[in-house]
């Protein structure tokens, strides 16, 4: 048995996670205030570059469907996959936030990254909301295996257009306007669906 949809949908935003982004939208309204004096000699601070990631190589099927650029990550699934999807059916799933410390980021995806495939499940013309739940009924301790490509500039035009799913429904009835605010339809109209989780 299917379980109820308000119930699915209440656990994709149940609690805030801290997922790291690129763009800090605090540090332009936060002024920076440096506590400690820094002394002549102190050693200077070396900050090493992070080793370049190797990732695993999906099979030679899926770089046919998917293109050479394809990176797989494979890791076991925590409390939550860890990711916060962007996009939808008309621009593509895309990550658009990691939490911090989770399979997910140690293996290397990162924001801007386009999900093509998620286990056996294609991710290309799918919703948004289907990515979401497809990940959230995932079970803890199983085994995630992702395709995705690095696409930070396609990701960040769709993030400034707010383009994501797009599709069309027709109502099988009719609805009276409740409150003010509601909206009133009757039987037949169609509706263009721009965003499956709001």
């Amino acid at each position: 048995a299917k379980e109820d949809p308000t119930n699915r949908l209440s656990k994709m935003g149940a609690m805030p996670t801290p997922f790291r982004s690129t763009v800090d939208s605090t540090a332009a309204l936060t002024p920076e205030i440096n506590s400690q004096v820094k002394y002549q000699d102190d050693p200077p601070v070396v900050h090493s570059k992070p080793a370049t990631r190797i990732f695993l190589q999906p099979n030679p099927e899926d770089q046919a469907i998917y293109g050479p650029d394809t990176k797989m990550v494979q890791f076991r699934k925590g409390d939550s996959v860890g990711l916060r999807l962007a996009g939808g059916n008309d621009v593509g799933i895309f990550v658009a936030g990691i939490q911090e410390g989770t399979s997910a980021e140690q293996e290397g995806l990162q924001e801007g990254d386009q999900i093509l495939k998620v286990n056996s499940q294609d991710f290309r013309g799918i919703i948004r909301e289907d990515a979401v739940l497809y990940l959230l009924e995932i079970p803890k301790g199983d085994i995630v295996t992702i395709l995705a490509q690095s696409k930070y500039d396609v990701y960040r035009d769709i993030m400034a257009c707010g383009r994501g799913d797009s599709f069309f429904i027709r109502t099988h009835f009719e609805c009276e306007k409740e409150t003010p605010h509601s909206l009133a339809f009757t039987r037949g109209d169609v509706f263009r669906v721009v965003d499956t989780l709001y």
